[in-house]
């Protein structure tokens, strides 16, 4: 339990750093500058963490920047030997998910489908991701470098679009439209953690949770029901600057935790309210991930 508190307790320091604002860089270089390259690290962080801390695997902690410095994780492969989970005395493999009729969408609205990643989801028209079917991490980033022009994406030399898709990320979305005077962009991701069977929502929330202890006034939580099944719903804010809100979708489906996340700034927030809403009351199941 040592190890796992630590290592929750890094992701809190993490997620906190990622969100300080840069203020030295005029040309907006800097990676705490950059809203994309922050909101993914963000994310990504917080995945890998939690799949370090399930298999018992702990990274070094990295404290996060003071002032202008960059600040990237490595990303590492899941881990193979994921434990079978303490609370059952036998486990049994999640059943399949129950058939859901395909969401009705508004105009302006397209589901994007990931078979091979076992999801949908629908976003609005306008909203630009990350190409994870590329060759390249540059070719990945492409769609994001030509509807923003202006972003450094320089911190991303050195990523591989397999690292991303080996660290369970299955979407990954901006909102090009966030307001101009906004640090952050809106975002929608989804990603995955495979562990092995038996697992169920409760479990999962106590992993989950058990890194936010302290944080209690700023986190609020609760079971809900999707199209697709229970869920919980966990809304957090940061209260950096600029404080930022997030809310996380945590489901159990094909013995894998799952991670719907929206995030905006806490200031633009009811611009987001009706997106927000919406987004994951499309979010279905297609079929098993591939192997």
């Amino acid at each position: 339990m040592l190890l796992i508190s630590a290592g929750i307790a890094g992701l809190g320091i993490l997620l906190l750093g990622l969100q300080r604002r840069s203020t030295e860089s005029p040309n907006g270089g800097s990676l705490l500058k950059n809203p994309v390259v922050g909101w993914f690290l963000a994310i990504m962080g917080g995945l890998l963490l939690l799949v370090t801390i399930v298999s018992g695997l702990m990274g070094p902690a990295t404290p996060p920047p003071t002032s202008t410095g960059t600040y990237q994780p490595t990303v590492r492969p899941l881990p193979t030997n994921l434990p079978t989970p303490r609370p059952t005395a036998t486990t049994t493999p999640t059943p399949p998910p129950t058939p859901v009729p395909p969401p009705v969408l508004e105009p302006g609205w397209s589901l994007h489908v990931r078979p091979e990643e076992g999801f949908a989801i629908a976003l609005p028209d306008s909203w630009v991701e990350m190409d994870l079917d590329a060759a390249s991490i540059e070719d990945a980033l492409l769609p994001i470098a030509l509807c923003c022009p202006d972003m450094d994406l320089s911190p991303w030399e050195g990523q591989t679009v397999t690292d991303l898709r080996q660290a369970g990320l299955g979407l990954f979305a901006i909102d090009p439209d966030s307001d101009p005077e906004a640090v952050y962009y809106g975002v929608v991701s989804v990603a995955h953690t495979s562990l092995g069977e038996g697992w169920t929502l409760d479990m999962a929330l106590e992993v989950v949770l058990g890194g936010n202890e302290g944080d209690e006034n700023r986190l609020t939580h609760q079971r809900i029901t999707l199209p697709v099944g229970e869920a919980e719903e966990i809304r957090f804010v940061d209260t950096g600057d600029p404080p930022v809100r997030t809310i996380k979708y945590l489901l159990v489906q094909y013995d894998a935790f799952w991670f719907v996340t929206l995030g905006c700034e806490a200031e633009f927030a009811d611009q987001y309210e009706a997106i927000f809403e919406t987004v994951p009351q499309t979010f279905r199941w297609v079929q098993a991930p591939a192997e």
